[in-house]
């Protein structure tokens, strides 16, 4: 309105993200069987895809903070304009993540894929892999 205020920039902001990622592997598996085998194969290749994009990540939200904290973003006073800045930075961090979030889904749908999921009865043989999924007993061999 008048021209007073003030205008918070960061030189440097640190911001911790974790990634965890858990493989699960249905009930109905048994383990050190065949599928075990195939299926654990498949959802590791789901975790390399988070190990090749977690660096794309890292600079997205980089980008995105560091465009915050230098623009400066302003406040009647000195503690608002802080508080307009964390907040600004956690939407803009926030808003990069999500469009992380699209790019690492597609990626990971992308890989599961009919010729993938052919794999298990492909390798492990159709009529035990039907005793497995439907529940009927375990596969031969097991």
């Amino acid at each position: 309105e008048n021209g007073s205020g003030y205008c918070t920039h960061a030189r440097s902001a640190l911001i911790t993200l974790e990634w965890k990622t858990v493989l699960r592997i249905a009930a109905q598996i048994p383990p050190g069987s065949c599928f075990d085998r195939v299926v654990t194969a498949h959802e590791h290749k789901h975790v390399e895809i988070d190990q090749q994009l977690l660096p794309i990540a890292r600079q997205a939200i980089e980008i995105a903070l560091v465009s915050v904290i230098r623009h400066g973003v302003a406040g009647r006073t000195v503690a608002e304009s802080q508080r307009n800045l964390q907040d600004q930075a956690r939407v803009t961090v926030n808003q990069a993540i999500d469009i992380f979030s699209i790019v690492r889904n597609r990626k990971q749908l992308a890989l599961d894929s009919k010729d993938e999921y052919d794999r298990v009865p492909k390798s492990c043989g159709i009529m035990d892999y039907l005793k497995v999924m439907h529940g009927t007993g375990a596969p031969a061999g097991t």
